[in-house]
């Protein structure tokens, strides 16, 4: 709540991380599937197809958006998860300070 003691408005500021990656977005047409991670869905959540990726992975998705914020910030563990998503038949086509926009080849 706004007014409250242990409010904190930082909580609620978008990362400057995101400012350019989203504008990548836009190159995954709406009829296409996608598997996304933490709030990325809600960027296409009026898609017939939309997985999340942290609970059923790829599935038969055209594009795939990770975040590190997925793997608790630990940059390892986000290429181990960006290297298993190519080995999967995807090509990163953007990226960003922990951000990876994948398509299938």
């Amino acid at each position: 709540m706004p007014f409250s003691r242990k409010f904190d408005p930082g909580l609620f500021a978008t990362q400057s991380r995101y400012a350019l990656f989203v504008r990548q977005l836009a190159r995954i047409t709406p009829d296409a599937k996608v598997s996304a991670e933490n709030g990325f869905p809600s960027h296409f959540s009026e898609r017939r197809y939309i997985y999340d990726f942290g609970y059923e992975g790829v599935q038969d998705a055209e594009w795939v958006v990770l975040d590190y914020e997925g793997t608790n910030y630990d940059m390892t563990a986000f290429a181990a998860q960006v290297a298993s998503v190519e080995a999967k038949g995807y090509i990163e086509i953007a990226g960003g300070y922990g951000l990876a926009l994948l398509h299938k080849r």
